[in-house]
């Protein structure tokens, strides 16, 4: 596990700013899944809309852990 560290006050603003818009991102990505189970049906436009909330939720982990000083080497980036 990677050291704590001390983040500056912009730093942790600017990490909160990140959540926010990944909330944002989120609900626009189940808006679209929605729209799409309803309308279109695509096992594609599924496929790729899953992979994007994957990739979110690994965003989100990663903003979380560095808010909290934890970022390491644990959190590098899964290959997709």
């Amino acid at each position: 596990m990677g050291r704590k560290t001390r983040l500056a006050n912009k730093t942790q603003w600017a990490l909160q700013d990140v959540i926010c818009e990944l909330h944002s991102a989120r609900e626009a990505t189940q808006g679209l899944r929605n729209r799409n189970e309803q309308k279109f049906m695509d096992p594609i436009t599924s496929m790729y809309l899953q992979r994007l909330v994957d990739a979110l939720a690994r965003i989100e982990v990663t903003v979380v852990r560095a808010q909290h000083g934890e970022y390491g080497t644990e959190l590098a980036p899964q290959e997709t």
